[in-house]
Parts: structure tokens; C-alpha cells; sequence
């Protein structure tokens, strides 16, 4: 399975979208993509929703060779987006860590309080501030599937501890829905 966020750019349209996808194996036969981890299908997606924060996250199987977004209404052209074999999550990492129970929108949510950092978590990343668009992996009793971070901050160790950041430079990494790092800071927390 793999998983893509996909985001128009444009005026303000008040129309809905729908997102499909082609196996390289049927390039010109399109099938509704879900939204990813859903059985919901992306139809009827909004303007707003297109544009915001990367656009939906949706799940395609693992021979897709296009994207196609539709609009709904006819009054745009579709958009079909060829699709390379890539960079994909894996089957989990190589590297244990450990990050924060609590995802934040800002790092610095982060000073002044003292935050268990034990949510084990692995990845391919050759260290904490190496990890920039390496995947990060949870195991559950199901299985190793990449970790949702939801867009959040996490505050990154590499081993489970409680962490005051305040005075010391630590690592945090920005994780999306698809368990990508986006971003990676090292940051110092004043003291108070």
C-alpha cells in the first residue's frame, strides 16, 4: 500500500473533487482512491480541504503508476499526476528511538515541562538530526506500520527517559500522517 498527499493550487472554487488512481499494469483504468487508513473514498472533497495543510492523504495499491484528481463539476480540467516508483515507507527501521507520548504544532510547546519520552518508535535514520525524510515505524500487535504523527513536533531520544528541556539542546522531529519527518530541529529551551 502506499499512501500520497495530494494538493491543487488555484482560485477559490466552490466545486468538489475526487481522487483516483491507475496500476501501471492498466494505466488508462482508474479506480477512487480511500483516504488513507480509511474505507472512506476521496469523493466529494472540498476546495478548502484541497488546499490545506498538503491537501488529503489518500492509499493507493502498491503498483499505482497515476493520480488522477477530477473535478466533479466539470468546470477544471483533470490533473493526472505520474507517479515514479519513489520513496515509500518500508517494513519498519533499523534504528530504535524514542519520542514523546505528546505530539505538539510548535517545538517550543515543548520548554519548561518535564515529558515522558517513551513511546518506542524505529526508523532508517543514522541519527536524530539525520532523520529528515527518513520514515518512522510503530509495532503493534498487528504488525510494523509507519506512525502517524499527525503534522505534530516530537521530542526525540535515544533512550527512554523523562526530558526537561529547559537549558539543554535536544532533537525533535516533525512527523506527518504517513510517518515521514518533514522537519528536524535542535533546539535550546531557555531556563527559567
Amino acid at each position: 500500500m502506499r499512501h500520497f498527499q495530494v494538493t491543487i493550487d488555484g482560485n477559490n472554487y466552490l466545486g468538489e473533487f475526487t481522487i483516483k488512481y491507475s496500476v501501471t499494469s492498466s494505466i488508462n483504468t482508474y479506480t477512487i482512491c480511500n483516504l488513507s487508513g480509511t474505507t472512506t473514498p476521496a469523493t466529494g472533497l472540498s476546495y478548502t480541504l484541497m488546499t490545506t495543510d498538503g491537501g488529503p492523504s489518500v492509499e493507493t495499491p502498491d503498483g499505482v503508476g497515476n493520480i488522477l484528481v477530477e473535478d466533479d463539476d466539470n468546470n477544471c480540467p483533470d490533473i493526472i499526476i505520474p507517479i515514479s516508483p519513489g520513496s515509500t515507507p518500508g517494513t519498519g527501521g533499523n534504528n530504535t528511538y524514542y519520542i514523546s507520548q505528546t505530539g505538539y504544532s510548535s517545538y517550543q510547546s515543548f520548554c519548561f515541562a518535564t515529558w515522558p519520552v517513551t513511546n518506542e518508535i524505529t526508523s532508517d535514520a543514522f541519527g536524530r538530526a539525520l532523520a529528515l525524510n527518513e520514515f518512522v515505524y510503530k509495532t503493534t500487535p498487528t504488525g510494523t506500520t509507519p506512525f502517524n504523527g499527525e503534522g505534530n513536533w516530537y521530542l526525540v531520544a535515544t533512550q527512554s527517559s523523562y526530558i526537561y528541556p529547559g537549558g539543554l539542546s535536544n532533537v525533535y522531529w516533525k512527523i506527518n500522517n504517513l510517518g515521514e519527518i518533514t522537519d528536524v530541529e535542535e533546539f535550546t529551551c531557555g531556563n527559567f
